[in-house]
């Protein structure tokens, strides 16, 4: 009888990983196991204090005076240079930067920019890519 080690091994494996059971959550990209813990605490006081606090949503209704898009602008100036815990990096980077684009519209008051900032505070979309 004719033995085939390497056929054998990758059976075996194959076997392993084929009887290995599902992840319950498939992630929404690579994990940035990498990103700076700082990050993490960064993005949580944006959005405390940019989102869930109603700021981008007053600002996007023209409800706010020009300190508080001020204010909205230094606070999405601030996820410039983070690194999101899951997702892509690239993809986090775009959507920071089309936040930052809107809320300098917003302080410069020029037209249309409750429009570019209400498409750019996208929640849903960022949490599905971003969010744990």
């Amino acid at each position: 009888m004719i033995h085939y080690p390497l056929v054998s091994s990758l059976l075996l494996g194959l076997s392993l990983l084929l009887a290995a059971p599902p992840s319950a959550k498939a992630p929404a990209g690579p994990s940035n196991a990498a990103a700076d813990p700082s990050s993490d605490e960064v993005i949580a006081e944006v959005m405390q204090e940019g989102m869930t606090s109603g700021l981008a949503k007053r600002v996007a209704k023209g409800e706010e005076p020009v300190e508080g898009r001020r204010e909205l602008l230094e606070l999405f100036q601030r996820l410039e240079g983070t690194s999101p815990s899951i997702g892509h990096q690239a993809d986090w980077d775009k959507r920071v930067k089309a936040l930052v684009a809107a809320a300098e519209d917003a302080v410069d008051d020029k037209e249309g920019y409750a429009k570019r900032l209400r498409k750019a505070v996208n929640c849903g979309a960022c949490h599905k890519a971003h969010r744990e």
